[in-house]
């Protein structure tokens, strides 16, 4: 019977029925072993699991930001029970192809978070830790190349300054001419005088 806005109501038969097409279909669908997991969602931290879905939905649409998709996955999992293969349903129309993909990562994560103490994925906590050790990485990289940097400049400033003591030292002395007895000595010790030859001559004589 039509209500007075026009609309048709939906009996409990229908209802009933509607039902019954979605238990047959989801019989016949394939899903990822992940998704047989329980989930404990007292047992989550949602404040980081709600960053990583916006983020995994927006990648898998290729970086379109779809705020009514994802608050649609946020109220499924807010449910005091989840149910993996009725979100996983749910969301094909969405994702299509990247349906399962995304619940396999999701139902994952979830069941990793269970285990954890802060109710933090594994797998986020160990990006994390990796994007946290990275960062280290480079920074410790920026600090070796300025060091580099400070000697390389260092070496360059010592040089110059031994090159110009170098050139401000005076000239070393030139060799000049033997002064007049160095000359007269080296006659005196190389040859004998006239007067010392006779009177050699006159002893042997």
């Amino acid at each position: 019977m039509a209500t007075g806005g026009g609309f048709r109501g939906v009996s409990a038969g229908q209802d009933a029925r509607f039902s019954n097409k979605e238990k047959r279909l989801m019989a016949q669908m394939k899903f990822p072993k992940e998704l047989s997991v329980k989930i404990d969602p007292k047992k989550v931290n949602w404040a980081v699991m709600k960053e990583w879905i916006a983020r995994r939905v927006t990648e898998l649409l290729g970086g379109l930001e779809e705020e009514v998709l994802i608050g649609l996955i946020y109220n499924y999992l807010e449910a005091d029970k989840l149910d993996a293969k009725q979100l996983h349903m749910t969301l094909t129309p969405f994702l299509e192809k990247n349906t399962s993909l995304f619940m396999k990562e999701l139902w994952s994560m979830l069941a990793s978070a269970n285990q954890t103490s802060t109710h933090i994925p594994q797998q986020l906590l160990q990006a994390e830790a990796a994007k946290h050790a990275a960062a280290l990485q480079a920074q410790r990289d920026i600090q070796a190349q300025v060091e580099a940097a400070r000697k390389a400049a260092e070496a360059k400033i010592l040089e110059a300054t031994a090159r110009t003591q170098q050139q401000q030292l005076p000239p070393p002395p030139s060799p000049g001419p033997a002064s007049a007895p160095a000359r007269a000595e080296g006659r005196a010790g190389g040859r004998a005088s006239r007067w010392d030859r006779d009177g050699g001559d006159r002893e042997r004589d």
